[in-house]
């Protein structure tokens, strides 16, 4: 069945379009964007980065990866070698200087960005791969024990459209 929906898979203006087969219905139009983004964001002197990312603001979290993996195909991106044993790219996806992606899980990206700092040299990225190599999964109930705050926001990855998105964020993380 896959073979048979890439094959009624069409671009027209940078848009993909589905004829959809017998017994089976488009749901969404638009670019998938993840219900959730959970992250925690700190400054680069606090991680230990201070000298290597300047004084900006570094953001580690966990999303669902398709509408990151939609963004690689229209940024510059390029491999970043491995995280934690995965693939993992080195992108300006979001907001700030760089950030590495990697999918620890299928369907799950994680990431380790900075913004506001020094610009992405090969120093910084050198400290994104260190930050990248102490990210640690957290479970459920450890992410609430957190505490973090939900802010609804457009996740809109630069690009305008009604994609409301619940950012999850540890106060003062």
């Amino acid at each position: 069945m896959l073979i048979a929906l890439a094959a009624r898979t069409t671009v027209v203006a940078g848009r993909p379009g589905v004829d959809p087969p017998d017994g089976y219905t488009v749901i969404s139009t638009g670019p998938y964007r993840p219900p959730i983004v959970r992250q925690v964001g700190y400054s680069s002197a606090a991680a230990g980065e201070g000298q290597a990312l300047g004084s900006g603001w570094i953001h580690a979290g966990v999303a669902s990866s398709g509408g990151f993996e939609d963004q690689l195909f229209a940024v510059r991106s390029v491999s970043a070698g491995t995280v934690h044993g995965r693939p993992a790219v080195l992108s300006g996806i979001r907001d700030g200087a760089g950030m590495i992606v990697w999918e620890p899980t299928p369907g799950a990206i994680a990431f380790v960005g900075y913004g506001g700092g020094n610009p992405l040299d090969d120093s910084a990225v050198e400290a994104l791969r260190r930050l990248a190599g102490r990210a640690r999964p957290v479970t459920s109930v450890g992410w609430q024990a957190l505490r973090p705050v939900t802010i609804e926001q457009v996740n809109d990855h630069r690009r305008p459209g009604p994609w409301p998105t619940k950012i999850q964020r540890v106060p003062g993380g």
